[in-house]
């Protein structure tokens, strides 16, 4: 296929065909149930991955398999709590799919600036005060 703009020699080589699914193709299929995202607008990744996982699991489920397939990403998220007054440490795990990261915003900076990875994962794991926290061993 020609492109406006292409020289001759791009308009001569084969287009590449892709074996497999096309992007979109499963994206029309996966989100053809739902309001959101059976439209062409842009949509919430982290919920388009729920509901791919929430559609994954009825098949497995109407196939008689238990398994849950966002199990994948399962990880333990460690929460840390020290009191600042006796200097006591309580540990908590919790099972975990994903991580919520919220962008560091600065009204400075122009809508649509890209955003450091590693900003956002330091944020996430930065230290915090818990106000009215009460401690057990105090």
């Amino acid at each position: 296929m020609a492109y406006e703009g292409q020289s001759e020699e791009e308009k001569s080589k084969v287009d590449y065909v892709q074996d497999g699914v096309k992007p979109h193709m499963l994206k029309t299929l996966i989100g053809r149930d739902h309001p959101e995202f059976k439209t062409s607008q842009q949509q919430d990744a982290q919920e388009y991955l729920h509901h791919f996982l929430e559609k994954l699991l009825r098949m497995e489920r109407a196939h008689g398999n238990s398994v849950y397939p966002g199990d994948v990403f399962e990880f333990d998220l460690e929460t840390r709590v020290q009191c600042q007054g006796c200097g006591g440490v309580k540990y908590t795990s919790t099972k975990a799919h994903q991580l919520t990261v919220v962008a560091p915003v600065d009204p400075k900076v122009e809508k649509g600036t890209p955003v450091d990875l590693e900003a956002c994962l330091a944020r996430f794991f930065a230290d915090e005060h818990i106000p009215d926290f009460v401690c057990r061993r105090c």
